[in-house]
């Protein structure tokens, strides 16, 4: 049977499992898995699929996203990550990350002042709070390990449970109302590979359309394409090599089959899912376009995030059921809702 233990590396939650087909490393960024930074056949990490930036990490959590100077030393640190509400996730993202309850960026809202109705954006971090606070460790037992985390603004608890099966690392999350109300949320689990893994591999995964993002990308692999075009999906799927030219879009595409796989050097990396829960899987390329603090030109990166929604925007009245006749919803009810998804290395 697997054996899991519970430690720390470079400030870091990790699983250590040892099973028939040797030691493996799973292990999350910050405090509890809020971002899974490795999944590995070994414990130093030789050959980690998932994304790893070029910049320093620092705790998320220190850095704040309601546009406010409330904390100065988070504020002045965060304009090392841009500012704005990308700042804290990007001070500590890694890898996979979990985006509850939004999936993109804060939401603008009216607010009451006085006796007028003023426009404000909701004190919201991009893709909400779960990748941004510290998770705590609930419970473990020989082959099982559980964490948690509350998220104040969105009022909803968040529980992920991690167990090993074979070459499968199985993820157990289930998404409670923290005030017993039922809750319309967005929900992405946004898995992001990185190199050396990233450069020269090949996709597989069952979609039937795609569609360009809503707003003009000037660095889009599809320079043409107006907002909401449908593009091809072989093109659509593509990842750019460490060698062409700087380019950046984001691409929806719905799938027929919860699954992707990527593959190169010998090794496949397969994330499998409920598609009811699930039914967009979000695709964002980066090599070398962005140009600003943090990114610097020179990370790539390509975004496989199955998604309750097909983009990674605030959604219009337009999108806000359905989109291309598929849901863009996700409900949670007054008793929770769970969901698992499997992750195979091998």
């Amino acid at each position: 049977g697997a054996v899991v233990s519970f430690g720390q590396r470079c400030g870091s939650t990790v699983l250590f499992w040892v099973d028939g087909a040797g030691p493996r490393c799973f292990w999350g960024h910050g405090a509890g898995p809020r971002h899974i930074a490795c999944i590995s056949e070994d414990t130093d990490g030789a050959l980690n699929p998932l994304w790893q930036p070029h910049w320093d990490p620092k705790d998320s959590s220190k850095i704040p996203y309601d546009g406010t100077a409330s904390l100065a030393r988070g504020w002045v640190m965060s304009k090392h990550f841009g500012g704005g509400s990308e700042a804290a996730l990007l001070a500590g993202i890694v890898g996979h990350n979990l985006c509850i309850d939004r999936f993109g960026p804060p939401r603008t809202v009216s607010v009451q002042q006085g006796k007028l109705m003023k426009e404000k954006q909701e004190a919201r971090p991009m893709h909400g709070e779960a990748g941004v606070l510290p998770w705590e460790k609930v419970d473990q037992s020989e082959n099982s390990v559980r964490f948690g985390v509350e998220l104040p603004t969105a009022q909803l608890s968040v529980e992920r449970t991690f167990s090993l099966d074979g070459s499968k690392v199985l993820m157990e999350t289930e998404v409670r109302p923290l005030d017993g109300i039922e809750k319309s949320i967005e929900w992405c689990e946004h898995v992001t590979i990185g190199d050396p893994f990233l450069d020269g591999a090949t996709v597989k995964a069952d979609v039937d359309a795609a569609w360009h993002f809503s707003e003009p990308l000037p660095m889009s692999r599809f320079p043409d394409a107006a907002p909401l075009a449908p593009l091809p999906v072989e093109a659509a799927l593509s990842i750019p090599t460490s060698a062409d030219a700087p380019c950046g879009d984001v691409i929806a595409t719905r799938i027929n089959a919860g699954q992707f796989a990527v593959t190169n050097m010998g090794k496949t990396l397969t994330y499998t899912w409920d598609p009811a829960v699930f039914p967009w899987l979000c695709l964002w390329t980066e090599n070398k376009s962005r140009d600003d603090v943090p990114w610097d030109g020179k990370e790539r990166t390509r975004g496989f995030e199955f998604s309750t929604k097909p983009f990674p925007e605030v959604l219009t009245k337009e999108r806000a059921e359905t989109f291309e006749g598929t849901s863009t919803k996700c409900v949670i009810p007054v008793g929770g809702r769970k969901t698992s998804v499997e992750i195979e290395w091998k």
